[in-house]
């Protein structure tokens, strides 16, 4: 517990806080590689300022994160930039703020919250930039299931808030939605730009 990594740079490498408690990575950058930070079961982590280049897989991803934040931190030319997963279980996935991050030139979404069927409590997605993204699918034509911008997807997510946040499309063409939510919340004061749909709810609330 209480764990701090700070001012590393990584050369294809990953550092893994699964069930961990109260660490902090901060200030690091990140070169190549698969993943770069995996969190299973992770308690009261800080994720910020750090930098991501070339990371190919999923680059701050796992299951089960709570009480967490994930701020200042730059992606370019990544793979998936936030996956945040989780099971419907209401011990986990609370108090979450994912904030005044910068998406440029990555493959898949920016952040992505779910699966379907999963649960969260009060998790904040505010003032993120996403821009110029290279998330078309294999068929031109059809890109539903990759270009999303910010995809926050637990049917049994409560007072979810995605407000202030900015993604645009760019130079690869019109993208699909802005903003998903499922589950009960507010979507606020968000620029969604060069999408099919701005932003697309469903579920109760």
């Amino acid at each position: 517990p209480g764990t701090v990594i700070r001012g590393f740079t990584f050369a294809g490498g990953m550092i893994d806080i699964s069930n961990s408690l109260s660490v902090s990575i901060g200030n690091c950058v990140f070169n190549g590689g698969e993943t770069a930070i995996k969190f299973d079961g992770a308690n009261d982590a800080l994720i910020i300022n750090n930098d991501f280049n070339g990371v190919a897989g999923g680059v701050i991803t796992g299951w089960g994160l709570d009480r967490s934040t994930i701020s200042g931190n730059h992606f370019v030319s990544c793979g998936q930039c936030i996956n945040l997963a989780f099971n419907n279980d209401p011990n986990r996935g609370r108090s979450i703020v994912v904030h005044r991050n910068i998406f440029k030139g990555n493959a898949r979404m920016p952040v992505e919250v779910g699966p379907i069927g999963a649960y969260t409590k009060d998790l904040v997605v505010r003032d993120n930039w996403a821009e110029d993204f290279r998330n078309r699918g294999p068929d031109p034509g059809d890109t539903m299931s990759t270009f999303v911008a910010y995809s926050l997807v637990p049917t049994y997510g409560v007072n979810t808030i995605i407000k202030g946040n900015y993604a645009i499309a760019g130079k690869n063409g019109r993208g699909e939605i802005g903003i998903e939510l499922n589950g009960s919340g507010e979507i606020t004061g968000n620029h969604i730009e060069d999408f099919r749909f701005g932003a697309t709810v469903y579920g109760a609330g």
